[in-house]
């Protein structure tokens, strides 16, 4: 698997010390993103949450996780696929679909993220829908990504709707109306919990 662009650490970053600052993100491109887009996602990432972001590309077949019956793509299936990548033992991996994702007991979802592996899915399928804004897009794209990782650093839903760690129940104007960061009480609690599975 390639990896390309790495963004370091800002000196200057204000991200809580409770965040882990060992090891890195990595957005797994599974699916190609625009260069703009996947820049400014890398660069937000890193201020967030104060850890080496770079870039990995993936497998580009998902065949294995299409569902006939309900013409999506299996979110837990490429989570399995995505925990067999070599990676260090405190990374992040962010595995990027543009492909419509489901898991038991949603209709559809964003992202799913397993804490305990280190890995989460994001699809861009439904981040697109009902507009032609590409800054739209891009904006959704940044704080979902950004909420998937969050639950990989063990934070949970927030309460405060605008903390990007709200539960946005599969509705885009939620996520419009939430901000591109973890809010502060987040940013210094970091839920101490077991491993778990997280679906948005």
């Amino acid at each position: 698997m390639r990896r390309n662009h790495q963004v370091s650490p800002d000196p200057d970053s204000r991200v809580h010390s409770t965040f882990n600052k060992s090891g890195s993100i990595i957005i797994g491109l599974i699916s190609p993103m625009i260069g703009g887009v996947l820049t400014a996602l890398s660069d937000h990432l890193q201020k967030e949450f104060g850890v080496p972001v770079e870039n990995m590309d993936l497998f580009r077949d998902v065949s294995f996780a299409f569902n006939r019956r309900r013409n999506q793509y299996s979110s837990p299936k490429i989570l399995k696929k995505l925990k067999a990548i070599s990676k260090g033992f405190e990374d992040k991996l962010l595995g990027i679909v543009d492909v419509d994702l489901y898991c038991p007991d949603y209709d559809f979802v964003f992202g799913e993220a397993d804490a305990g592996s280190g890995v989460a899915t994001l699809s861009l399928y439904r981040l697109k829908q009902d507009t032609a804004d590409s800054r739209l897009v891009s904006s959704r794209i940044i704080k979902e990504a950004t909420h998937e990782v969050g639950h990989l650093f063990n934070l949970g839903h927030c309460e405060d709707p605008k903390c990007v760690m709200s539960f946005s129940v599969g509705n885009l104007s939620q996520i419009d109306a939430k901000s591109a960061s973890v809010c502060l009480p987040c940013k210094s609690f970091v839920h101490i919990s077991k491993a778990r599975t997280i679906a948005n």
